[in-house]
Parts: C-alpha cells; sequence; structure tokens
C-alpha cells in the first residue's frame, strides 16, 4: 500500500501520476467490497437466528455482552469481523420483540450495504475516466 505522503502527491489536481492510483484502487475495492457485504449478511443472519430462538432475557443479554466484548477485542481486524460483530449486536437489539420485522430489516440492511459498495465501485470507475477526459482537453496541442 502506498505511503500517505505517495497518496497526497498523486491526488493533487494536475498530477501525472494520478490515473496509476486507478488499477490500487480498484483492487482495493474489490475486496474490501466483497468483505463487507460478506460480513453484513453473516451477521445479520447470526443475529436472525439467535432472536428467532427466543432466548430468556438472561441469555440474550449475555450473548449481547460477548458480541460487544468481541468486537471491542478485534477492532483492529484488517477483514470485516468487526463489522459483522457490530451489525450482528444492532440487529440482536433491533430484532428483540419484533420477530416479523426479521425479514424486512434483513433485506433492508443487505440491500443498503449493496447499494453502498456499488456506489463506490460506481465512483472508482467514473472518476478516473472523467479525469481522462479532463486532462485530454487540457494539454496544448504539440
Amino acid at each position: 500500500m502506498p505511503s500517505p505522503r505517495a497518496w497526497d502527491s498523486t491526488i493533487r489536481a494536475g498530477h501525472p501520476r494520478r490515473a496509476s492510483w486507478s488499477p490500487v484502487l480498484k483492487s482495493l475495492l474489490r475486496s474490501r467490497g466483497v468483505g463487507r457485504v460478506a460480513s453484513v449478511i453473516v451477521g445479520a443472519l447470526a443475529a436472525a437466528l439467535v432472536v428467532n430462538s427466543q432466548p430468556p432475557e438472561g441469555v440474550f443479554a449475555l450473548v449481547a455482552v460477548a458480541v460487544l466484548a468481541a468486537a471491542t477485542a478485534t477492532v483492529g481486524s484488517r477483514w470485516y469481523i468487526t463489522s459483522a460483530l457490530t451489525t450482528l449486536l444492532v440487529f440482536l437489539m433491533l430484532l428483540n420483540g419484533h420477530l416479523a420485522e426479521t425479514t424486512s430489516k434483513l433485506n433492508e440492511r443487505v440491500g443498503e450495504t449493496i447499494l453502498g459498495v456499488a456506489a463506490a465501485y460506481l465512483a472508482v470507475w467514473l472518476i478516473p475516466t472523467f479525469q481522462a477526459r479532463h486532462t485530454a482537453g487540457n494539454r496544448a496541442p504539440p
């Protein structure tokens, strides 16, 4: 991964190396986008399983505390462990006592995550395209 200083120098307007970052961004987005969607799905499904089993309140509280502790312990995780655990915790609180809303809430969260990843993919594809057109239009003829 490039250093922050190298990154800053490449995003300055008119910098000739700017376009070379496009493959790096696309590769990074590809791995992180898939990981993000997968972690949300795993966390949401785990919460649905816990909530649908309708555990006693004490067990439910222990699960929530264990998830919170695990999320805190894995906050520096490179892969989306923390994201999955955060989704699990939010859904535990959101769905407890509202079993009828499980499917709609899962669809909403997963759908919104997919839309966010799609928007990031679109930006990584569009920005270099517009930059290339802008740079080509500003070049002086030989």
